[in-house]
């Protein structure tokens, strides 16, 4: 089972967000997790990126949060649900949302990019 807790205080579409992370996460073949996703405004975002990033000055449209690293082709033990991590998003367009939660759902699977 994979179960999508979403905490926000704006207007945002929640079940697109949801679909978009479950596929991300069905189609690297998890099928037991957990994820926490946040929705903060930009002045929230400034104070975990300055928190979490102090050498990178730059915006985020997301901050990923891994429970711990999992290798690429990890098999999860069947009827166990991990803890991938927590994800922080900020914006208010639902399109960019489900992309960015997308994006750091690969991080918290331990799948990268330069």
């Amino acid at each position: 089972m994979i179960k999508i807790s979403i905490s926000s205080k704006q207007n945002v579409n929640e079940s697109k967000i949801k679909n978009a992370v479950l596929k991300t996460l069905q189609s690297n073949k998890v099928e037991n997790a957990e994820i926490s996703i946040m929705i903060v405004d930009k002045k929230q975002m400034a104070k975990y990126a300055g928190k979490y990033y102090k050498k990178d000055k730059r915006e985020h449209p997301v901050l990923a949060f891994p429970n711990k690293e999992v290798k690429p082709n990890f098999v999860f033990p069947p009827n166990t649900s991990q803890h991938l991590g927590e994800i922080v998003l900020v914006g208010d367009k639902d399109d960019k949302l489900a992309h960015w939660a997308s994006h750091a759902t690969l991080h918290l699977l331990g799948i990268h990019h330069d």
